[in-house]
């Protein structure tokens, strides 16, 4: 139960407590008076946001607080979820800085507008006065549907499946755009591959070709330079190895009596056999160094394509040149892999549509169940509110579409009249007409849910009379089961309240000021009869209003 509201420095509230009640909690006042201040304090509990504009003293901060008795056990379950401290008497605060910034708590622990939001929606049900056109919003009517349906676990096993469809769907999605990309690149990624596959490319093949083509360029200069120097190592009688020979034989004779000459021998003797050894080598290099114009010219084609690869490419050398030839190549193989890899999430998701398609058939016969029901009670709720004639239908339809709670399409059908076709209800009612449906609709939900809390900001615009007091005598039935508040401008409904409170502004020297008071029963009198016949109360008034409160 929502049993007291504190306001402080907001808009042209100074500070205001109003303790409410059980049962039938009356709110009147003056047009201009602040009802809508009340009504816009009570919507900074539903997590709307705040500005710096709605402090009356700019200078000061301003905070809305609502006091509540919490007999649900089911909301600890809210509480544990968002690491909140619960209680039975739990205390909703929004805070409004002079800086424009506002802060929302629950129990004194900080939460954001997010989280108050939905704890405010799990306790109370707030109807302000622009939302009668809410029924014709297709989110209302459905929620409406779930709500007396309890079509919660379908909903959730629906939108289970919804989420796995959808991300495989965008996962499809991803791969074939990547597809469609690479399939626009492919004949080229081919051409390029085919390329480079037809080069041959070897990693180390540039530095050897360079280089045989240097010597092949500078081969008669190397020929000579060969020929001169086999000449002087073995070819006449001074040759280098002629001369060693002469001088290992003069170490050789030394070698019976002095004994330090032999390491000279033994050194001399190795590099005889060296320069022996290297001799034939010579003679061989000489013998394959040729000069060939046509060898020079294969070496000079190959490096100029290797050298045109490298710029095209714009690469420096062979081995980038093969690593771009390897990523080309992981691209062919990858193209082949997204149609397989798209084909196998294909299969996934029919097979996901199929579960998807299944819930959402649960779904929509739960709700489907549920409107014989809806239809009778509203029907017997609207003919008590004074269209005996009027009719009522719920009309389903199934989208192909998959959404957010389903595919069902639901609308409502109605007439006042008798001999009247059913047509839509976005079409066909008037403002009265729809405050009574709206009120009908309201008793519907407050018997389906565990709401602790009806609020009704002028539900009762475009009735008067007869039909006022009948909309007054639901009201009452209404808070028999749960408590209700009602800002109200007609007698008929202001007269049944449990209790009475009073919007007024307060004219000072240099502000005004709005107050909320609790009538007792002479004040209440006069606000009723002054409700009936305005600000000039006649006798009959005071009668009138004394009959409607009896």
């Amino acid at each position: 139960m929502f049993y007291k509201l504190k306001i402080h420095n907001y808009i042209l509230i100074e500070e205001v407590e109003i303790q409410f009640s059980k049962g039938l909690n009356i709110i009147t006042g003056e047009t201009g008076a602040g009802k809508s201040v009340l009504m816009g304090a009570l919507l900074l509990i539903f997590g709307q946001r705040a500005e710096s504009d709605l402090l009356k003293d700019k200078n000061k901060k301003g905070f809305i607080e609502a006091y509540i008795q919490l007999s649900n056990s089911n909301l600890k379950t809210f509480f544990q979820k968002n690491d909140l401290d619960f209680a039975s008497e739990t205390i909703i605060r929004r805070e409004i800085n002079p800086n424009g910034k506002s802060r929302a708590f629950i129990n004194d622990t900080p939460v954001v507008l997010k989280v108050l939001e939905e704890f405010s929606h799990l306790v109370f049900d707030l109807h302000s006065q622009d939302q009668n056109n809410l029924i014709k919003d297709e989110g209302f009517r459905l929620n409406l549907i779930d709500t007396v349906a309890k079509t919660k676990s379908e909903i959730e096993e629906y939108q289970k499946h919804l989420l796995s469809y959808q991300k495989l769907e965008k996962e499809i999605l991803g791969l074939s755009q990547e597809n469609d990309k690479i399939q626009k690149e492919l004949d080229f990624i081919q051409y390029q591959f085919k390329q480079l596959e037809e080069a041959q490319i070897i990693p180390s093949e540039q530095e050897k070709l360079e280089e045989e083509l240097e010597a092949l360029n500078h081969s008669e200069e190397i020929k000579q330079a060969l020929a001169i120097a086999y000449n002087y190592l073995s070819e006449n009688e001074q040759s280098v190895i002629s001369q060693l020979l002469k001088v290992e034989y003069e170490l050789s004779k030394l070698a019976g009596f002095y004994k330090k000459a032999e390491p000279y021998l033994k050194r001399i003797q190795s590099d005889i056999i060296d320069l022996q050894d290297l001799s034939p080598d010579l003679e061989s290099e000489i013998e394959n160094i040729d000069y060939n114009p046509q060898r020079i010219e294969e070496i000079n084609d190959r490096l100029n394509l290797l050298l045109d690869l490298q710029r095209k490419y714009q690469v420096d050398n062979n081995n980038d040149l093969l690593k771009i030839k390897e990523g080309l190549d992981s691209k062919l193989q990858t193209f082949g892999n997204f149609d397989f890899e798209i084909t196998d999430k294909k299969k996934n998701l029919t097979l996901l549509k199929s579960k998807l398609l299944e819930s959402s058939n649960k779904l929509s016969q739960k709700r489907q169940s549920s409107f014989k029901t809806i239809e009778n009670e509203i029907l017997k709720t609207i003919q008590n509110l004074g269209m005996p004639k009027g009719r009522f239908s719920i009309q389903h339809q199934k989208n192909d579409s998959f959404g957010e709670k389903g595919q069902d399409e639901i609308n409502f059908f109605f007439t006042a009249n008798k001999g009247m076709e059913l047509e839509n209800l976005n079409k066909v009612a008037s403002g009265g007409e729809i405050s009574r449906l709206m009120l009908a609709l309201k008793q519907l939900l407050s018997q389906s849910t565990h709401l602790s809390t009806l609020i009704l900001d002028e539900i009762d615009t475009g009735v008067s009379g007869e039909i006022a007091d009948k909309m007054g005598e639901l009201m009452q039935e209404i808070s028999s089961k749960r408590q209700l508040i009602v800002i109200t401008h007609l007698p008929q409904i202001a007269a049944k309240g449990d209790v009475h409170f009073k919007v007024k502004k307060e004219e000072q020297q240099h502000s005004t000021t709005t107050q909320v008071i609790q009538l007792q029963k002479d004040d209440r009198i006069q606000e009723i009869a002054q409700l009936l016949s305005g600000k000039n109360i006649t006798k009959a008034a005071i009668e009138n209003a004394k009959d409607l409160i009896k």
